[in-house]
This record gives C-alpha cells, structure tokens and sequence, in this order.
C-alpha cells in the first residue's frame, strides 16, 4: 500500500542526485500537461510539495486513487484528472488552500511523481526501481508487476459470508503503483529500510547520498500544522510528533 510512497520518492530523489532537477523547480517544466490549482493558478508545485503533500491536492472523501476508478489507465492519464483542460477533470482533488501553505494526504501526488520518475528516467516505474533500488539491495521478491512474481506466495484478502470466505482475486493497476501497489515481502522491505536507517547503505551498496537521506526524514513545513493532529511530512515519509 502507501509503503509504495517510500520507494517512489528514494526513485525520484535518485533522479534528483543525477542534477536532472531541484527540488523546488516547478514540475510544470517536466510535465506535458499544467499542474497548477485552479484557485491559485499562478503558484508554481514544486517537487518538494509533492513529495511532502504540500501540492494542495488532496483525496477526497472515499474518491482516493484507490476506489475511484473502475479500471487502469497509464500514469499519464493524471493530466485529464487534475489539469482543468483535461478529457475527465475533477476539482475535488484539489484543495482550498495555496500549494506549499498546509498539508493533505494524496495519492495522486504520488501518482504524478510516478510519472515524472517515467519522464525523467526514460523507463517505467518498475523497470527503473529493479534496476537502481530492488536488484541492488537484493529485494528479489518485490515488484509493482504482479505478473512478475509467484502469485502463489501473495496475501490476498477475503470476503467473508456468514461461515464461509470467498477469496478476493489480486489486480494490478499501474495507475496506482507508485502511491499504493508495491508488491514485496517483509524481508525485502528489511533491506530497504536498512539502507535508509544507515544513511542510504546496505551491505556496502549506496542508494543514496546521505545527505539526501536526511533530507527524506526532514520534517519539511515545519509551520505547517500536524496533519491530523500528530502527523508531519518529509520527503515521501510520514513523521510522528517532532524531529
């Protein structure tokens, strides 16, 4: 699920240590299509507001990137969504308050981010994160293509009716991997959070710099109020209480 946002921002960052952008360059210089909120259409978003939910995009109600679409669609489809020019555009993912003011929860950030990891490497999402983060810290049971793995060792969910279950069949939306669909195992993800508890290392293989590791775990608005109450938000991490 959201454990997707994780990987999905350590890709980006990569692209960032490559000196293809800054993180507070506007995405519009990246992006086919115009990401702006319509109510403040002259504020650029910025890398860093996607990346820590401070875009002003939000989910709305049960409308999140999960529930609300009956089907896949590629990464590029969130242009249509969120641009007010596009075939299917919705103002409800779109907040009152002006990017980089307040922070909302979105799954569609992490989708444009997806697409931007796309645009800016030249290669899928999946192709990309094999190559530089799963393949390198030996997570050889972790994928966003479900097709890929042993469907036999997944977890699947069921329905329960009275005494009996009914098993829920697996699905797998590119639409939404890089905000929720990771598919990977409790070992493999040990790795990745090792390489990120020791500053961007595991077992001598670099994912990131680690300077740019602390940045990650950096609470980013910090005037920003708590989402929530208790919630603050990094680069793609979730921060609990104060640094």
């Amino acid at each position: 699920a959201s454990v997707s946002k994780t990987v999905t921002a350590t890709a980006i960052l990569q692209l960032y240590e490559h000196g293809l952008f800054e993180l507070d360059d506007d995405v519009n210089n990246y992006l086919p299509f115009s990401l702006r909120n319509p109510s403040f259409p002259e504020v650029p978003i910025t890398f860093r507001m996607l990346l820590s939910h401070h875009a002003s995009l939000h989910d709305h109600d049960e409308a999140t990137a999960y529930e609300y679409f009956g089907g896949d669609y590629p990464f590029s489809y969130v242009g249509e969504l969120l641009d007010p020019s596009g075939s299917d555009f919705h103002a409800e993912f779109w907040g009152d308050n002006q990017p980089g003011t307040g922070g909302n929860y979105s799954n569609l950030g992490f989708t444009v981010l997806g697409y931007l990891v796309e645009l800016l490497s030249g290669e899928s999402l999946e192709s990309y994160c094999q190559e530089h983060i799963f393949q390198p810290l030996y997570m050889y049971n972790t994928s966003f293509d479900l097709d890929s793995l042993n469907q036999d060792q997944i977890a699947c969910q069921y329905y329960r009716f009275g005494r009996i279950y009914f098993k829920i069949p697996l699905v797998d939306y590119t639409f939404i991997d890089s905000c929720g669909g990771l598919l990977s195992s409790v070992n493999d993800l040990s790795y990745f959070l090792t390489a990120h508890m020791n500053n961007g290392e595991y077992k001598g293989v670099r994912i990131l710099n680690e300077p740019t590791i602390k940045e990650m775990h950096k609470i980013q608005y910090p005037d920003s109020p708590a989402y929530y109450g208790i919630l603050r938000f990094g680069l793609g991490w979730l921060i609990f209480g104060e640094e």
